[in-house]
Order: C-alpha cells, then structure tokens, then sequence
C-alpha cells in the first residue's frame, strides 16, 4: 500500500498572487498558470512591457537548465524578477541538446536521462541557492514533454529523478492516460497540465502544424496556434466543464491543475486576461498541494481555537 504523498511546505506560500489570500479548501476552483521565462528566443519579449504583463498575471514560471538554454547570470537575475511578481520557480528540465535548443528528440536511455535530470536541477538550485532562492516544481521541456505522451519508460523516468533529487516537488507533466497512471502507480506529486492555444487528437497526443507530438520534434510555429476565439472557448471549456475538445471533436477529461501558456504564442497577454476572468483563484502548484493535504484547514482550525482572531495567510 502506498504512502501518503508528501505536502510541500515552501516559501510561495508567503507570495501568493493573491496578497490577502484565504486559502479555498474547495480546491478545485483553483488553477496555476505557468509560462516559461529564460529561453533565448524569449529574452527580447521579457525585456519589454509586455514581458512585465505577464510575469504579473501567471503564478509559476519555468527557467531552463543550461543543458538546452539559459545563460547562469541572465537566469538568476529573471529568477529574482519572477519572485519580484509573486511567482513560484520550476526548473525546466530537457535533453542535452543546446544546438536545437531542446527542440528535437534525443535518443536516450531512461537511465540516462535520468542523470541528465539530475544534473540541470543540481545547477539551478545551486545558482538560485546564491539569491536564497528555491525550486519550487519541475517541469519538461520540448522535446522531452512530447516523448512524455507517449514513452512510458521516459516518463518514469522524469519522475525517478524528480523524486531521487527532492520527493516534495510537483511535477508537471502533459494531461494524458502515461499521467494518470503514474499518478495512480507512484508516490510522486504530480500536476497535470494542458497548453493553452494548442490542439489535442481524440488520442490525447498534442498535434503540431498537422503533425502528432511524437513525431513533429516539439518545434513552434506560428501556424501551429489556435486563433484568438478558438483559444477564448478552450479556456473557458478547460475551466468550467474541465475538459477539451479534440480536433475530431470528440471530449478529452483528463485530469488537470495547470496551465501552460507560451510568451510566443499570439496575443499572449490577451489569453492571459481570459484565464484571470474565468479562474476564482490563481494559486502555485506548491499552495495547492497544501491545500489538497487539509494542512492549511487544520493550522486554521487550531488558531481560532487559540482565540488569536486571524487565519493563516490573511494578511500576505
């Protein structure tokens, strides 16, 4: 019988998007909204005002590991920007491939990667150990998040290595059956997540410019995203009836607790907006998590038996 999984108890508990967050125990009217922040093809977008917007209206941020993308000093300095806006750090992890920027698959063993795993969250938590900071949840990259659709042994692998480096960090990995199944088989905290403005096969299988995830290579194009209307209804679909449509029209109900939007797809800011409208609360992977555990209830429940008068989190 499987333990409990474990709570992650994390400094993004105090920076909350919400500054006089109350915690819901109704967990489910909750979503995080993360993006990636650090790739290189990105950096102009983050220098500008828009890049501002948006670092304000998510509650994650995903920053590569130097074995596909990132410059150490560039990364530190957005890391400290990202928690300047109240947002939680993950490491965003991917095959050793700098040529193609993380882009395209590698062919190699599980064990492997799992070594190559460990290596990039060992770099990050290191540089962000120098500004007190933490990895707060893990999330693939490219190629590697597209091999996690559909190669079991690779999605294991993920996890393996997750939970070898810290047991206490989410991971998120693409909504799908090889989730829900290491969810149900392995102690891992796991966050199922959808990209915004992107179509799904009655498979499950993210399609890409009219190719599936596994054999298009992960790479983006500007052809490849949903217009601004069809996005809008996806949001709202995702976030009252929770689930989507695939392109031959048929329901997709997987599980989910993030969403994923990119700094490159169309209007990003816009979409932004639309999830804020739809959500009740945008809350860190790590916040949830505590949430789902009846920790933050319990602590609750023993001040006012104290008779102090104030909740936890109350006032941050």
């Amino acid at each position: 019988m499987m333990s409990s999984k474990p709570v992650h108890y994390s400094s993004a508990l105090l920076r909350s998007k919400n500054k006089s967050v109350k915690l819901p125990m109704n967990i489910k009217s909750t979503i995080d909204l993360n993006t990636d922040l650090g790739q290189a093809r990105d950096m102009a977008f983050f220098d500008s005002e828009a890049g501002e917007t948006l670092l304000s209206s998510v509650s994650s941020v995903n920053l590569p590991c130097f074995v596909h993308d990132g410059v150490p000093s560039e990364i530190l300095t957005l890391a400290v920007k990202a928690k300047a806006h109240h947002c939680t750090l993950g490491a965003h992890v991917a095959y050793p491939d700098p040529m193609s920027l993380g882009y395209d698959a590698r062919d190699i063993s599980p064990e492997s990667l799992k070594h190559w795993i460990l290596v990039q969250l060992g770099a990050l938590q290191a540089l962000l150990k120098t500004e007190q900071l933490d990895i707060e949840q893990v999330r693939p990259h490219g190629a590697l998040y597209l091999a996690m659709f559909e190669n079991e042994a690779i999605a294991k692998a993920v996890v393996e290595a997750v939970q070898t480096f810290d047991v206490w960090l989410p991971i998120i990995m693409p909504a799908g059956a090889i989730t829900e199944k290491l969810m149900r088989e392995t102690n891992a905290i796991i966050s199922p997540e959808y990209l915004l403005g992107r179509r799904y096969n009655a498979s499950g299988l993210l399609e890409l410019g009219g190719a599936t995830a596994s054999s298009s290579g992960g790479r983006n194009a500007q052809s490849e995203w949903l217009n601004g209307s069809a996005t809008a209804e996806q949001i709202k679909q995702l976030l009252t009836k929770k689930s989507v449509t695939s392109v031959s029209g048929t329901e997709l109900t997987y599980a989910f607790k993030t969403l994923h939007i990119s700094p490159a797809m169309p209007d990003v800011n816009w979409v932004a907006e639309k999830v804020q409208e739809l959500a009740d609360t945008l809350v860190p992977l790590a916040l949830v998590g505590i949430a789902e555990s009846g920790w933050v209830q319990a602590f609750n429940d023993r001040r006012e038996e104290a008779g102090d008068g104030k909740l936890l989190w109350e006032d941050y």
